[in-house]
């Protein structure tokens, strides 16, 4: 209702005054101001006022600022002159009109035609003169400043025969309406007028707003349009859809805008919106795509590609047969396209002893295969990796493999045997280092010196590949549980080493070393307080890595070798380091590419036994070769603060 009232007439009263000689005052009610007051009232004002009551409600004064009363006005006599003075055809009385019997801002002068004549007067009135409720409308003369006195009975000058309420018309000012997503479709009080972002010209006023999109809730309310309030945004809030995603193989890892949602196939909630999607799987291309989520785009279809890598199979015999995961996939030198991850290889060959191992593949590699005859022999062959071009070695001066040499009477061996007690060994060989640079032999090293224990020499071993410091220290755990005092353990490391110069301290670096950051590394003083700890009679340590010689510095060892000695000792604890160099770097590489040169020197020597040999022994043995053949000197010593009692380690060939 005050709608209509805003753009249109919102009353007409007419009314009449009727003739009064006893100077009575005249009233109209005017009982609705949206309505016409229907009632012929026609007279003029003579002596008193005429007073119009209207209620006007409390909502509409607050609405409108600015209020128009019209009225029409009609004369009846001419101008006169007197005492040579041009006054009004009403004898210099003058109509006025007053809101609430206000002679302030609510009392209005109005000027008068010089002629009978018919005229309309518009008054802008502020809303604030009128009040809640009922107000009162004074219409009359006057001849002096404060409004008072009136028209004689003989004047009737005038009549008044309309009066109407208005809204002022306020000028237009330029309004804006933004939405997020734009595109929203804009209508002000319920008519169309554009889509956002829009530009409106609107009076200052209220307006009911909406704001509608696709697969957003619709936004509509009551909206002021003023000077310091023309710009609207609105932020549309999407109705989620269940959005399927499905992919050309399972499990893929989908991340939405960055945020990991789950495994294909899945469905999720989403808003009308793009999104960047992104899915992930080992051994497949990374896919990314920005794709557009509507009602009629909510079922995603993705495929991934398969990366593969080239896997290079070489071997020391020709035309051996190559099977992977079961399936014989040829015969060597043999190149193929496999996908990341761990396969099972296994290499057969009439009269060569089958190898039957697993690799994973996570880039592409050359792999090189050494196998021996399948007649007696003391090693049997492993892979070695091969991941960059080796770097020559010099020749060593002892041969890497001799022929298998004769062994005791197996009742003999037995039966002397059994005073030295059992033998374990934990076997660590790191080649491939998440921070460092990574090694070549160090792994094959490891593996074919645990081979080389355990079927020739007795040991049971825990052999550990590319170990971390926490495999390592849970290793000396167990053994610290589990061994006896009549035990013998062999600890053999392979891999990267650091002194500390100031702290003159050496470390065996475990494959997540970082450079600079000791956080994983394993002090030579926290490896000494693990072996005072262990129960085992006699332990030996061997390290080929560089600066392993600060396990060693400052004790000097003493050669004997005896049978007598050998007896003396056997009871005494043990506790003695062999190392492939001092505080210096050492090579990583041999006369072949399989082992280092301290590495094939200790494997050498070990299968050329035949009987029992300590740790003396075994070192002097080895010392010389390396030294000739390389720029390292292995050291060999007791270690110090390690519960060292004057034993000895004996190996003793089975």
């Amino acid at each position: 209702m005050l709608a209509k009232f805003q753009y249109s007439l919102l009353a007409i009263l007419l009314f009449s005054c009727f003739t009064s000689t006893n100077a009575i005052a005249y009233e109209s009610r005017w009982s609705d101001y949206r309505e016409p007051l229907n009632k012929s009232m026609r007279t003029c004002l003579e002596g008193e006022d005429h007073f119009v009551s209207v209620n006007l409600p409390a909502e509409f004064l607050n609405n409108h600022k600015k209020i128009e009363l019209s009225l029409t006005f009609k004369s009846k006599t001419y101008s006169q002159y007197k005492n040579g003075n041009k006054t009004t055809g009403f004898y210099g009385y003058s109509p006025f009109v007053k809101i609430n019997d206000s002679f302030f801002s609510g009392y209005y002068h109005l000027n008068t035609p010089d002629l009978p004549a018919r005229q309309t007067y518009l008054l802008e009135i502020d809303s604030d003169n009128f009040t809640p409720g009922k107000n009162i409308i004074k219409l009359g003369f006057s001849n002096d400043a404060d409004g008072k006195g009136g028209c004689s009975s003989k004047c009737c000058p005038c009549i008044f025969e309309e009066l109407e309420f208005r809204q002022a018309e306020f000028p237009f000012l330029n309004v804006t309406v933004n939405s997020s997503p734009s595109g929203s479709s804009v209508y002000v009080n319920n008519v169309h007028k554009g889509t956002t972002p829009l530009d409106l010209k609107l009076r200052e006023k209220d307006y009911w707003l909406r704001v509608e999109q696709e697969g957003y809730t619709k936004q509509y309310k009551k909206v002021h349009v003023s000077s310091g309030n023309t710009n609207f945004q609105y932020t549309m809030v999407g109705n989620s859809f269940t959005v399927a995603v499905k992919t050309n193989v399972k499990n893929a890892k989908l991340h939405i805008d960055g945020k990991f949602i789950g495994k294909t196939p899945l469905s999720t909630k989403l808003e009308p919106k793009s999104y960047q999607f992104e899915l992930k799987k080992k051994g497949y291309s990374t896919t990314k795509k920005s794709i557009t989520i509507s009602s009629k785009n909510k079922n995603i279809s993705l495929n991934l590609e398969t990366i593969l890598h080239q896997l290079v199979i070489e071997s020391n015999e020709k035309d051996v047969n190559v099977f992977i995961d079961g399936d014989l996939k040829g015969q060597t030198p043999l190149t193929i396209a496999v996908q990341p991850g761990k396969l099972n290889l296994k290499l057969v060959k009439a009269g060569f002893t089958t190898i039957d191992t697993v690799e994973d593949i996570s880039r592409g590699k050359v792999i090189k295969f050494s196998l021996v005859v399948t007649s007696p022999v003391l090693v049997a062959a492993v892979p070695v990796q091969v991941t960059q071009k080796r770097e020559p070695a010099p020749p060593i001066a002892t041969p890497p493999v001799k022929e298998s040499p004769k062994k005791e009477p197996a009742a003999k061996a037995v039966n002397s045997h059994k005073k030295f007690g059992k033998y374990y060994g934990l076997i660590v060989g790191n080649n491939n280092y998440k921070h460092l640079k990574d090694l070549k032999t160090a792994a094959n090293d490891a593996t074919i010196f645990s081979k080389l224990l355990e079927e020739h020499y007795g040991f049971s071993n825990t052999i550990l590949i590319d170990a971390s410091r926490r495999d390592i220290l849970l290793a000396f755990q167990h053994y610290r549980e589990i061994l006896t005092k009549n035990d013998n353990l062999l600890i053999y490391f392979a891999g990267h080493g650091w002194l500390d110069n100031l702290e003159e301290e050496g470390y065996w670096l475990p494959t997540d070393a970082e450079e600079g950051n000791k956080l994983n590394w394993v002090s030579n003083s926290s490896i000494t307080a693990t072996l005072r700890a262990l129960q085992a009679r006699h332990v030996l340590i061997i390290a080929d890595s560089c600066y392993s010689g600060t396990l060693t510095r400052g004790i000097k060892p003493v050669f004997m070798t005896s049978p007598d000695y050998r007896e003396r000792i056997l009871k005494r604890r043990s506790r003695s380091a062999i190392t492939s160099g001092g505080v210096e770097p050492v090579s990583d590489s041999g006369i072949f590419p399989d082992h280092s040169i301290f590495a094939q020197a200790l494997i050498n020597h070990l299968q050329d036994n035949t009987g029992i040999i300590d740790a003396t022994q075994l070192f002097s043995k080895i010392r010389r070769p390396v030294i000739l053949n390389s720029d390292q000197t292995p050291e060999f010593s007791d270690i110090k603060k390690a519960g060292h009692d004057g034993g000895e380690f004996f190996f003793v060939r089975q």
